[in-house]
């Protein structure tokens, strides 16, 4: 008798211990998952999973457009448009990448190849490793008076009435160009565009700290005998110390407006680029039919 009743206990714990058993495992599995849900992004969302990929094309290189996110590790390939003269390339979170003997080509356009860091990144294309220059065309207002001109970093050539020389200044921090803002934006009305051009609050919007610490704002002022002509950034000539930007008129209208117009425009370029420079100059080098007024009288 007593060996059936121990028998008995034995097969109730056995069974006790197999339910537990059957009860635990199922937990430890949903515990399991749920440890790897944690640990595995949502896909619905590329953010959770992947890394932005801003890209800046100032020259108009890129010959197919990049998506907006990426893996990281992930191998980007970035097709650029052939040239015969000037060498392309990549600027990639401020490392240059350029064409080299493991380059590949879609016919004549490179094609430069990169692993996505992992990090939201900055790209930028580039000419002979020059990241091009941002341009904007905004209204100036009603003109400078003779501050305005003598305080330009070009005034003496502008004193000799030269008529291809422009006014031209140079900002290096945000405030430098608030105090330009306020010293000359009362009279010139910075806040008011004209037409379909912006004013130059609007067009320096985006022109923050953040901004001032990579790159350099040129600004060039146009004035013209007739508010139907507009104007825009040509290039940049560089020699030893010599800096200046080149000004062209973008139209040629048949008839213009009889009124004077004054205008700006900026040009962003790398602080590496002016960092030795202690000539500045600004000129028109397209037809000048747009009516130029004596400067040297501005600058009397």
């Amino acid at each position: 008798m007593k060996k059936l009743f121990a028998l008995i206990l034995a097969l109730i714990l056995i069974c006790s211990m197999c339910a537990c058993s059957n009860t635990q495992f199922p937990d430890d599995d949903k515990q399991s998952q749920i440890e790897d849900n944690q640990q595995t992004p949502n896909d619905d969302d590329p953010a959770d999973t992947k890394y932005k990929l801003t890209v800046v094309d100032f020259w108009g290189y890129l010959v197919k457009p990049l998506d907006e996110y990426y893996e990281a590790g992930e191998e980007v390939e970035v097709t650029l448009a052939f040239l015969s003269g000037p060498s392309v390339g990549i600027e990639l979170n401020g490392e240059y990448i350029g064409v080299n003997d493991d380059t590949k080509y879609d016919g004549a356009q490179p094609i430069i190849t990169f692993t996505m860091p992992a990090r939201d990144s900055v790209l930028y294309t580039t000419q002979n490793g020059n990241i091009g220059f941002n341009s904007t065309f905004s209204r100036a207002g009603s003109g400078g008076n003779s501050e305005f001109w003598n305080n330009s970093l070009n005034a003496a050539k502008l004193n000799e009435g030269n008529q291809s020389n422009l006014p031209i200044y140079k900002f290096d921090t945000l405030s430098d160009l608030e105090k330009f803002k306020s010293d000359f934006g009362g009279e010139n009305g910075f806040n008011h565009g004209w037409d379909e051009v912006p004013s130059l609050n609007d067009a320096t919007i985006n022109c923050d700290d953040q901004f001032f610490a990579r790159y350099t704002l040129m600004l060039v002022c146009v004035e013209a005998g007739s508010g139907s002509y507009r104007f825009g950034f040509k290039d940049i000539t560089v020699a030893d110390n010599y800096f200046c930007v080149n000004i062209e008129q973008t139209n040629h209208p048949q008839g213009g407006t009889d009124d004077m117009a004054y205008w700006f425009i900026t040009v962003t370029v790398p602080d590496s680029m002016v960092a030795n420079i202690t000539e500045f100059d600004a000129k028109m080098v397209s037809n000048m039919n747009y009516f130029a007024s004596d400067l040297k009288k501005r600058c009397g």
